[in-house]
């Protein structure tokens, strides 16, 4: 592939001498307070993952000898809660921090002293175990039934997070919910003004604001009935690529959120838009979107079956478009040559059929009037021969007609040969014309397709001229060559792992997923659910 020379990503930053890489490790235990209790020297190994997904609390872990002067410490973790904080230096500078607690110690008599693993779960974990509760700032058995929330996704998210943790706030200070402050009930994510005392009222955990009007995110219904944030926010953050970050910030040493002013110890949390172009345009227009919703949530119930399309450059506007053409859009990529990557898995799925089939429960109009034309058949006989028959049918034979509706794609068929697969059923027990079968149908149209999955892993050395955390980080959005096609594949980096053992420090990126990656068609399917749900809670229907 030809590049422009105007975008000479490879040679953004100098290439690095391997051998001035100097990373080190530094691992920092800390009480239930916060405070510091000293630091892990005498680790044996140690490693620590960073992940895109709000569910995944990032398991980590170091392991320690039976001998070590922090095994009683660590052996108590069933009656306290052990803080661990885990810095990433290269040479002098903190690369990246990652903070949490530990979760499990083993102690292991293996030999004369022994050893002690160490799990550790990351502070993400703390969207997982704060509750969406359905009327915030009423007692807990004065309940509406739900709380609805519309608007751009990241504003949406950050409101449930801002009532809930004021909640849990005043709840563990003692205080009477009913007496929290008027404003602070309200929306003060587009108040400023508010923003530099927020830790005084939303503390130990705390959020970061951000405004309104610099979200521009797609829209979105959140619904919630206790449901715990991570399992709130977790489709939104997946079809968006948002990035939920959790950190616990220590003064002196790390440096606050910008729109946070943070004046002791404590965990802040963010969800961060990693889709640059979006994230630097216009603000989209409400009702625009809602409109586009609305469309595409008809369209289905048409026949207009989607299918995704593999993300690659094909051109240079491609590129340009996935990346960002603004001076400070570094483009990474990565090479595919024996000096990079050491581990690399690309999978190559077959397409499958070229016809669906769904439904199998007939319009319920249909079913009424055949019950009922029956019912009054055996009514006409009873009276024929004197006997008063009340209706047998009462629901016995339900669905006595059947009703299916198709998705053929002749294009496939003609296109890989016609010892392509026949027809599949992809749905069963669902009205053939409503949203059920239209959703049903585009979903098995875009398994049906075939579609690759890549996997990469690589140590330090495999990264020139980028450096993990400084040059790229978790969702942000790479490319690597594939030779196969001869081209370069679009991704974003789902993972990053941080080993530390007597060889030093090394890492491994994982770029994308392991299964079928999420398509569009799965997403617009849950879109056109929280539409629903949306619309129904309008008008106080269920």
């Amino acid at each position: 592939m030809n590049i422009d020379p105007e975008y000479a990503f490879y040679n953004f930053r100098s290439e690095p001498q391997r051998e001035a890489l100097n990373y080190s490790v530094e691992i920092e235990i800390r009480d239930g307070w916060g405070n510091l209790v000293g630091e892990v020297t005498d680790y044996t190994s140690c490693n620590f993952v960073f992940n895109g997904d709000i569910k995944d609390v990032e398991a980590s872990g170091f392991t320690i000898t039976g001998t070590s002067p922090w095994a009683r410490t660590i052996m108590r973790s069933n009656r306290k809660q052990t803080l661990v904080h885990i810095l990433l230096r290269r040479d002098d500078k903190i690369v990246k921090i990652w903070t949490g607690r530990v979760e499990r110690a083993s102690r292991k008599m293996e030999g004369p002293q022994g050893s002690i693993t160490v799990d550790l779960i990351s502070d993400k974990a703390w969207y997982g175990f704060i509750l969406a509760q359905n009327s915030p700032f009423t007692q807990l058995w004065i309940q509406q039934k739900r709380d609805i929330q519309t608007g751009t996704a990241i504003h949406v998210m950050k409101k449930f997070l801002a009532r809930n943790l004021t909640r849990i706030a005043y709840q563990s200070e003692g205080r009477i919910i009913g007496n929290i402050n008027a404003a602070l009930k309200s929306d003060f994510l587009g108040d400023q003004t508010k923003w530099p005392g927020l830790q005084s009222w939303m503390w130990p955990v705390t959020l970061v604001p951000s405004l309104p009007s610099t979200d521009k995110t797609p829209f979105v219904v959140l619904q919630s009935r206790m449901t715990d944030m991570a399992t709130l926010f977790s489709e939104a953050c997946k079809d968006y690529n948002l990035y939920p970050r959790a950190h616990f910030h220590v003064p002196g040493r790390d440096t606050a959120p910008a729109n946070l002013p943070m004046s002791r110890a404590g965990v802040w949390l963010d969800i961060e838009d990693k889709d640059k172009a979006r994230s630097r345009g216009e603000k989209p227009d409400f009702f625009q979107q809602f409109t586009r919703e609305t469309f595409i949530f008809l369209r289905g119930l048409f026949g207009r079956y989607d299918t995704p399309r593999e993300l690659s450059s094909e051109s240079i506007d491609d590129l340009k478009t996935w990346f960002g053409s603004q001076p400070d859009d570094p483009w990474v990529i990565f090479r595919y040559s024996p000096q990079h990557w050491s581990n690399i898995e690309i999978n190559a799925y077959s397409p499958k059929v070229s016809r669906s089939v769904s439904g199998g429960k007939s319009p319920e109009a249909v079913n009424q009037g055949i019950q009922f034309l029956i019912n009054k058949g055996i009514q006409l006989l009873g009276a024929s021969v004197g006997l008063p028959l009340p209706d047998l049918l009462s629901g016995e034979l339900n669905d006595i007609l059947f009703a299916y509706r198709d998705a053929q794609d002749k294009e496939m068929r003609d296109q890989l040969g016609p010892f392509t697969f026949y027809e599949e059923m992809s749905g069963g027990s669902v009205s053939a014309y409503g949203i059920e079968a239209a959703q049903d149908l585009r979903k098995s149209r875009g398994d049906a397709m075939g579609y690759r999955t890549a996997t990469f892993t690589a140590d330090s050395a495999s990264f020139p001229p980028f450096l993990p955390f400084e040059d790229f980080d978790i969702m942000d959005q790479v490319g690597f060559e594939d030779p196969s096609e001869d081209d370069i594949q679009l991704e974003r980096v789902k993972q990053i792992e941080v080993s530390v053992d007597k060889d030093g420090v090394t890492f491994s990126t994982s770029l994308g997923e392991s299964d079928r990656p999420e398509d569009p068609i799965a997403i617009q399917q849950r879109r056109n659910q929280l539409l629903l749900a949306g619309l129904l809670a309008v008008a106080n229907a269920d």
